[in-house]
Formats: structure tokens, C-alpha cells, sequence
């Protein structure tokens, strides 16, 4: 048998920014479809779980799982809640609000060319509020942050099931996880109940997963018999049990599963991805406004996958420019308090990630400021860094 989560997780290698990384990119390369056919319906994953799932969707669920798992690990090693919320609040919101400025200035006007009446363009008036909200309310062009303000209400669950300690009883979680799921088998077989309360569901059916993969990681093996297993029963469930509708409720367990071998188990050159800097956040901001540009100028001669592949790098760039101008300098207004800090006690588990732990984020942040040379992509991903450390830090996002 392999490793436990808990041993495998408990030190600073892992896969985690190349897994984010490439989570980001399915997101882009699903709203390709929908751009420009108006639906996901003949996208590859869509097609072979007859619509059950996408891979954007897929891809949001894995943000979500992975997300579960290492915020739930960052409340432990936070000195407390205002600390913590902090830190979400400097990797969530700066680079947001750049994004919609520059989103309304640049992107929206583009757009309103081809469309004179688009929806609401009171920018400077209606931007406020609902950026405080995580929304683009008034700025339509962005698709792909509809998620964020989830992802920050799952941050305060978390604030709130620390503050409350419920995290010293993993069952009282792993009872709500169940519930969850309890809920979801009744909203999906029944079918009587509005759209937003299903996806609520889905979003707290996977996060809530996440924190019981961190909560249980001490009982849960990594082996590749098992992550085979879940690659062919995620793959039979969506392909052949499509009537069944079952691929949301086994999705969080097989893809969650996946998803953390990926990044603790086989750890490899690809620990090293993030070791200039996170990017992931970023590319994923400015996604959807290029492509949309980029549909609106040049329909007639995209398909898909070449709006894909002709958006891909331009926001890659984007979120190089956005972590090195706006994510990494308020990064370093508040530096990780886990050097100092001393870690809460996690229940049931065998060990925690070590004390200095530090985000890949907060790590580029600080290797950047101490001078360290700069090498190509491909030294990174196939040689590894220059100075090499003996492990890369884990991310807390």
C-alpha cells in the first residue's frame, strides 16, 4: 500500500499550481464551445457523459475539491481569524478589482460596438457594490468569475466552522457532507427545485468533500490500483449511467481522489511549476473578456479549438503581468504567518505541513525579492530551478 494523504500531503512537494494550472486551461478551452456554438452540448466531455457534465464543469468541481482541502489545511496554520481572512482577502480581491477596471475600460467598450445595447454599462456607478460582492454585475464581458463569490462564501465556512471549532469532530463535518449529498439526490431525482439551489448544492457537495479529504487524509491511502480505479469508474459512470444521474454525486469522491494523487502522490519536475510565481488566478480573470473579444472580431474564421488555442497564451501573459504588478505586491503587504505561528491541532491527523509553510504565491513573492536568477520555462519544468530547494512549498489557495 502507498502512502497515507496525510504523509504524502505533510510536506512542501507537490502538483498543486501545474494541477491548477491545468484546471484553469479546461476551464478556457470548455468556454470555447460555448462561445461559439452558444452551448457546451458538442464538447468532447459533454458528448461522453451525455451532458451530465462538461469539462469547464468538471474542472470548477476540481477547483472546488482542491480549494476545500488546502483552505481547510490554511485555517491551521493561521494565527487566527483575522489573519486568515486577511490573506484570502489579499489572493482574492486586488487582482479582481484591476480585472474589472480594466475590464469595463477596455473589453466592454470593444464589445459595445458590435452590441450598442449589451446589458447595463453604468460603469463607474455600478461598479462599486458589486465588486465588493465579487460580481461584474454591470460588466457582462466576464463570464468565468460567477464562481468567486462561492469560493469566498466558502472561505467564511470555513472562518466559521474554526471559530465554532467544528473541525474537532471530522464527523460532524463528514454528517453535513452526507446531508449535502442527501439533498442533491432528491433535487436531481425529483426535479422540483429552482436551478440556483441545485448549483449551491454542487458547490458545497464539492468543497465540503475537500474538507473531508484534509480532515480524513490520515485514513486515505494514495495507491495506483485505487487511482486507476476512480479514472475508470468516473469514466463508466458518466459514459453508460447517464440516465442515473449519478456522475454529480460520485464526482466528488472519484475526481476528488484523481485530483490529489495528481498532486501529492507522483510528485515530480512539475512541484517546481509555480516557482517564479502562481499564474493560475490571472490567466483565469482575463480568459473569457479575450475571448470574447477575439469571437466578436473573428467568428467567421474560429472554431473552437482555434479560439482556444488563439486566447490560451494572451491570457497566460495577462495573468504573468497580473501576479507580477498586482497579486505578488499586495501578497507581500501581509507575509505568511506560518513561520511564526504555531499550528493548530488538526484532528485525527498524523502531521501537519510543516510551520514555514507558504503558498507558491507568497513563495514567488519572496524568492523574487531575494534576487534569485531567473531561468527559462523549460529549465523550470524539465531541469528545476536554478538554486534548487529540496521540496516546494504547498499552496494555502
Amino acid at each position: 500500500m502507498g502512502k497515507t494523504l496525510a504523509e504524502a500531503s505533510g510536506g512542501r512537494a507537490n502538483n498543486t499550481a501545474f494541477a491548477r494550472f491545468l484546471l484553469t486551461s479546461t476551464v478556457i478551452y470548455s468556454h470555447s464551445f460555448a462561445l461559439m456554438w452558444g452551448s457546451n452540448e458538442f464538447e468532447p466531455v459533454a458528448m461522453l457523459t451525455q451532458r451530465q457534465a462538461s469539462a469547464g464543469g468538471l474542472a470548477v468541481e476540481g477547483f472546488l475539491i482542491l480549494s476545500g482541502f488546502l483552505i481547510t489545511r490554511s485555517w491551521f496554520f493561521s494565527r487566527g481569524v483575522k489573519d486568515f481572512l486577511v490573506r484570502r482577502t489579499l489572493r482574492i480581491y486586488p487582482a479582481f478589482l484591476v480585472a474589472a477596471v480594466l475590464c469595463g475600460l477596455v473589453a466592454v467598450p470593444w464589445l459595445a460596438c458590435f452590441d450598442p445595447e449589451p446589458g447595463s454599462l453604468g460603469f463607474w456607478n455600478d461598479l462599486v457594490f458589486p465588486a465588493l460582492l465579487l460580481r461584474y454585475t454591470p460588466l457582462w464581458s466576464n463570464g468565468s468569475v460567477w464562481i468567486l463569490p462561492f469560493e469566498f462564501a466558502c472561505y467564511l465556512i470555513v472562518t466559521l466552522f474554526g471559530i465554532f471549532r467544528a473541525f474537532s469532530n471530522r464527523r460532524f463535518i463528514l454528517l453535513l457532507w452526507v446531508l449535502n449529498c442527501c439533498i442533491m439526490v432528491g433535487q436531481l431525482k425529483q426535479n422540483m427545485f429552482p436551478s440556483h439551489s441545485v448549483m449551491l448544492s454542487r458547490i458545497l457537495n464539492n468543497y465540503l468533500a475537500g474538507m473531508v479529504f484534509f480532515l480524513y487524509r490520515d485514513s486515505i491511502r494514495l495507491s495506483r490500483s485505487r487511482f486507476v480505479g476512480a479514472v475508470l469508474g468516473l469514466t463508466f459512470i458518466g459514459a453508460t449511467m447517464a440516465s442515473w444521474r449519478l456522475l454529480p454525486l460520485v464526482s466528488p469522491i472519484l475526481w476528488g481522489y484523481v485530483l490529489l494523487f495528481a498532486c501529492y502522490d507522483s510528485v515530480g519536475r512539475l512541484q517546481y511549476f509555480a516557482y517564479y510565481g502562481d499564474f493560475s488566478y490571472g490567466t483565469f480573470l482575463y480568459a473569457y473578456p479575450t475571448q470574447m473579444v477575439l469571437v466578436m472580431y473573428f467568428r467567421p474564421w474560429l472554431h473552437p479549438v482555434t479560439l482556444f488555442l488563439a486566447a490560451w497564451p494572451v491570457a497566460i501573459v495577462c495573468g504573468v503581468l497580473s501576479w507580477f504588478f498586482v497579486e505578488r505586491p499586495f501578497l507581500g503587504l501581509k507575509r505568511s504567518s506560518s513561520s511564526s505561528a504555531v499550528p493548530r491541532t488538526a484532528p485525527a491527523a498524523t502531521a501537519l505541513v510543516a510551520p514555514n509553510n507558504a503558498s507558491p504565491h507568497e513563495l514567488g513573492a519572496e524568492r523574487s525579492s531575494r534576487g534569485f536568477r531567473i531561468g527559462t520555462g523549460a529549465s523550470l519544468l524539465f531541469r528545476g530551478p536554478i538554486r534548487p530547494r529540496s521540496v516546494q512549498r504547498s499552496t494555502s489557495d
